[in-house]
Order: structure tokens, then sequence, then C-alpha cells
């Protein structure tokens, strides 16, 4: 049996979140703590990425259907999932695919093995139970219990196993499910307004312990009042505050719309770091290229675009495109037209470029494609003064003298984890400003790629930068 454990539960719709959820465990513990993911009608592509995930064997993929009542839905699964994890693990922790985690939880893990449930507050209102909660017992009708969030549940299931047991048999006769739930019922918001009643129903709210909300789950949503501020890097560890409270946030839900869609980027645009903190997370250790390529509604060799590059600077650009969000271009032409065609949908691409002549046979040319991103065209004079904000891949082919300029700026927008990629570097001159770029920001450098794949273009990864160390001083290795 696993003294702690991690569990999750997400479909195909949720699977970005969910990888960003196992790469923030990952940064935070490691492969010390055992991760069990309950996949809920899971594609087969979806399954061969997480075994390949760096929490390698500390990993345990599970299909719904090995549960004792194979669910019909992903609150159903997540119902069963304590119930399923009793005799494998003392402690569990389980935690929606919408979250992430911004801390160690070790004071949590500590409190549920006390005996204590751990969880957060969900709202500012008790649940009162109505006349609807007959199903459950009488005697819950006219009570009223502290609302506490199921996205976030921390419990010793040594000593809860009764309520684990009671809400896998409730997920049957849910009063959510197509069929209400006959003949019993069960009612409650979803998973969460059946768990919160059984656990009032076993009596057990001397043990439940309620977290601050706006730092655990924050269910009230976020917004221009209500964000965080990213104020530190510490390897793949964020260190993270809420506003306008200015405590540490532990953790952060993507209440409502989800940051991986176009949606929810454009909503959590104006919300401070949310966006931010989830892209940190979600390009720790991006998916395999294979993958999203597969699921681009283009096949391989089905690109279609006019410009100066090659077949392999084509395919480069294609994989890089296809997991940046936000893209920023120097010089237009065929290479805008595979980075607007295979970025994923609603992916903003800022492209800058000298010639308005170029901009406009450009455009001309994006109009006949299935283009996926917004493109926005920038003049270069308007360039210097643009603030394009935090991008994920920078392209750098535009006037030969103003390369190593416009890279030099690119690179201050590039978040940690991303990519500048620099064309025609099999030139002297441009592997010449392309290794002058690295000079500048060797300690912020992760991986260099010359000529990728018999391409033309250079990768350099950006990292945390990792200032210089006398190694001699600091290891005492100066007086031997």
């Amino acid at each position: 049996m696993y003294q702690r454990a991690f569990a999750t539960v997400s479909d195909d719709r949720y699977f970005p979140g969910l990888w960003a959820l196992l790469n923030s465990i990952h940064a935070y513990y490691g492969c010390v703590y055992r991760v069990f993911v309950v996949g809920h009608q899971l594609s087969g592509s979806a399954a061969a990425d997480l075994r390949r995930h760096p929490l390698g064997r500390s990993l345990t993929l599970i299909d719904d259907k090995e549960l004792a009542y194979p669910p019909v839905g992903a609150w159903e699964a997540k119902q069963c999932v304590p119930s399923y994890l009793c005799g494998r693990a003392a402690t569990m922790c389980m935690l929606d695919a919408d979250l992430i985690l911004l801390s160690r939880l070790d004071d949590v893990f500590d409190w549920a093995e006390e005996g204590l449930i751990v969880s957060s507050q969900d709202g500012h209102q008790d649940l009162d139970f109505d006349t609807n909660y007959r199903a459950y017992n009488e005697a819950l009708v006219g009570t009223r219990f502290p609302y506490f969030n199921s996205g976030f549940l921390c419990v010793s299931l040594l000593r809860h196993w009764d309520l684990a047991a009671l809400w896998e048999f409730t997920s049957r006769f849910a009063g959510y499910s197509p069929s209400s739930g006959q003949p019993y019922g069960f009612v409650g918001h979803g998973d969460q307004g059946i768990l919160n009643a059984i656990t009032a129903l076993l009596g057990k709210r001397a043990v439940v312990k309620l977290l601050p909300q706006h730092v655990w789950c924050n269910s009230a949503g976020w917004s221009r009042d209500e964000t965080v501020d990213l104020v530190g890097v510490d390897g793949s560890r964020l260190e993270v505050y809420h506003q306008p409270s200015g405590d540490r946030q532990r953790l952060l839900h993507s209440t409502g719309v989800k940051w991986w869609t176009s949606e929810g980027r454009a909503f959590f645009a104006s919300s401070g770091d949310v966006m931010k903190c989830f892209e940190h997370f979600a390009s720790l250790h991006p998916r395999s290229h294979e993958e999203t390529a597969k699921q681009s509604s283009h096949r391989p060799g089905t690109l279609r675009y006019v410009g100066d590059i090659s077949r392999q600077d084509a395919q480069i650009l294609a994989e890089y495109a296809a997991v940046s969000h936000r893209i920023l271009e120097f010089g237009v032409g065929g290479s805008t037209q595979v980075l607007a065609q295979l970025a994923p949908p609603g992916a903003s691409l800022t492209t800058v470029e000298t010639e308005p002549h170029w901009i406009a046979v450009t455009q001309q040319h994006l109009r006949s494609l299935p283009i996926r991103a917004d493109v926005q065209f920038v003049l270069y004079s308007d360039w210097l003064s643009l603030d394009v904000g935090m991008i994920d891949m920078a392209f750098i082919d535009g006037a030969d003298h103003l390369r190593l300029e416009f890279a030099d700026r690119a690179w201050g927008f590039l978040r940690v984890g991303g990519v500048l990629l620099i064309h025609d570097t099999r030139r002297a001159a441009d592997a010449s400003y392309a290794l002058d770029l690295v000079k500048r920001y060797h300690l912020e450098v992760e991986r260099l790629e010359v000529n990728v794949r018999a391409s033309n273009i250079t990768v350099i990864r950006k990292k945390v930068a990792e200032p210089y160390v006398n190694w001699n001083a600091v290891e005492g290795l100066e007086e031997i």
C-alpha cells in the first residue's frame, strides 16, 4: 500500500489540463509519490502520451471500465476513485484536471493523516438541506453544512473508508444522471453536492478542515479584480501570490472557461498572471510532436504554402507551431502560411515585416488557406514600441541587417521553456549572429540545435537563468 498518493480523472476534453497538472506534480514532487490517473474514454494516443510522461513508473493509468461499477460519465468516475484506492493508498489527495500545484502539499497530507478531511471552502454560503435530501436521511432535512469543494480533496482512506464507499455507491443513483438516479435520486450539484451530503450524513462535520478558497481553489472565479502575480521561478517551480489579498497561492484552478481553449485564453488575458502559470506547467514537458501533428487537421504532405523555405524547414516550423499558442515572427511569407495553418485553433501570430508589399502578398495567400491562428501584421517601425507580451515561439527570417536586433528584443518576450528559431543558419553570417545571441544569453539557454534534421533552422530553447557559481569556492576545493 502506498502511504501517500495523488489521484485525478480526465477524458480527452480535459487532457491538456491533465498534462499541466501532472507536470506540476512532477515539478514539486518528482517521482516520489504514486499518481493515479483514471481515464474516462481516453483515446489510445492520450494513453500513449501518459506512458511517456516524466513521472514514469510512478504514474498508474486506470481505465474506468476497470472500476467495480463502470461509470457512464466523468462525474461518476470521480465518485468511484476513493473507493478504488482503498487498500491501495493510505492517504489520497484528489485533484481535478483543471488544477495545478503552485506549492508542495506536505501540510495537507499531514492534516489528512491526523484524520481531517481537507478541502477548500466553495463559495461563502453553507449548504442548506431541503426536503429533497430525504433520499439520504430524514435527519438531514432542515440542517446546514459548510460547503466544500470536491476538486481538491485530501483524506485518509484508512479512517474514512465509509465516506469513500458511500460516495461510490451513490454514483449509481445520482440525481444528476440521465435517469435521475432512480429509485433513490440522490440530489446535489454533481459529484460535489453528493459528497457534501454524505459527509454530513456520516456526522463528519467536526473533522472537515476548510482552507481559504481564494488561494486553494477560487470557485469565485478570476477577473481583473481577483488575480495572481507570478513573482519568481525556481527551476520548474513557481512563486505566486493572490491579489488583492497578498497571500501565497497554493493551487490554481481554471474556474469557469478552461485555460487551454481559445475562450479561456481570451478570458484569462485580463486576469494578471493566471495564464502564465498554466502555460508554464503545460510546456515543461511537451507532449510528443507526433501526437500534436495528428491532432491538427492536416496530414503530412498536404501543407500548402508559397515562399522561400524548404520542406524540412516547413516541417520544423509545423512541429513547433503545433504546440505554441503565441507566436512572433520576423519576415512574412511562406513561414507565415505554415505557422497560421498549424498553430492551435485561436492561437495568436504576430508577424513583423519591413516591406508593406510583402504583407499584402502574404495576406492574399492566406485568404486561400485553412488558417487556424489569429494573424496580426505589424510594420517593423511599429514593432519597436509594441509590447507583444509573453510568447511561446519566435521565428527570425526578416531583413538580414535587422535579424540580431529583432532576436535580441524577442528573447525578452520569450517565456521560460519557449523556443527561438533562426532561419538560414547554413549561411555563415546567420550562424554567426545566432551564436552571438547565445553568447549574450548563455546563462538562459537550455538547449541549442543547429540546422535541425537537415533543415536551415537553428533552435534555441530558453530556461531559467543559472548565474555563474565558483564551484571550487562553494565546494571548498580551493584549499585542497
